[in-house]
């Protein structure tokens, strides 16, 4: 589909210099246009190679993790973007495919019912183990908490109607923020549908010091469980 203009890309990054100037091409050269990069404190050029690519740059004074990263871009669009607009949320080292944001944002364009789209990553013999583990603690973190089970709970790979998102602030911090958004969507009752989207792994994404895998997803439990 063609990029719709109100379409806002949204992407969270710590120390992602070596990946970020890609990712945002890439999303250009599918003629998206709105890339909004919160540089997480980075303390290598993050901010700058996305700012050199084109985007438009928030820094965070200090690490502050994912979701308060996630919650700042949020609260930016929502005080100076014009609904309807859609953000879609993607992570800045390459695990996320520029081809597939038209997947997530056909439904809420093409439909006033639905204001969420969540990505599930495919399983398959090139997906590590250790990550196929981070996932199920992911989702058994997710179901303790919000009461209700979803598949791939921890993809960040998302789209979402910005207005219903107004108010939203995130509890906690690290990579709880793909649970507490789906928290909201139940608690405000929001309509939301999932989208198949590819399991990507790259050489870069998998040598990452901070990437999910099992330590991620039971630091994600501990966390909710709080």
């Amino acid at each position: 589909m063609k990029a719709p203009p109100s379409v806002y890309i949204l992407i969270a990054a710590y120390n992602e210099a070596p990946a970020i100037g890609k990712v945002i091409r890439d999303c250009q050269e599918q003629g998206f246009a709105h890339i909004i990069v919160i540089d997480d404190g980075s303390e290598d050029l993050t901010g700058e190679v996305a700012r050199q690519a084109g985007a438009t740059v928030i820094s965070l004074p200090l690490n502050c993790g994912k979701s308060a990263a996630i919650s700042t871009g949020l609260q930016y669009l929502t005080s100076r973007v014009t609904p309807p607009s859609i953000v879609v949320l993607m992570d800045a080292d390459g695990q996320h495919l520029a081809k597939e944001v038209g997947l997530l944002v056909a439904p809420i364009h093409d439909s006033s019912h639905v204001d969420v789209v969540c990505g599930v990553r495919k399983l398959n013999q090139g997906t590590p183990l250790m990550n196929q583990l981070g996932r199920f603690v992911g989702d058994l973190a997710t179901w303790l908490h919000t009461g209700r089970f979803f598949p791939d709970s921890q993809c960040g790979f998302r789209a979402i109607r910005l207005k219903p998102f107004e108010g939203f602030e995130q509890e906690g911090s690290g990579y709880a923020i793909e649970t507490q958004l789906l928290d909201f969507v139940l608690k405000k009752r929001l309509n939301f549908v999932t989208a198949p989207v590819s399991n990507v792994y790259t050489p870069y994404s998998m040598k990452k010091a901070h990437k999910q895998g099992m330590l991620q997803g039971l630091k994600t439990l501990v966390s909710l469980l709080k």
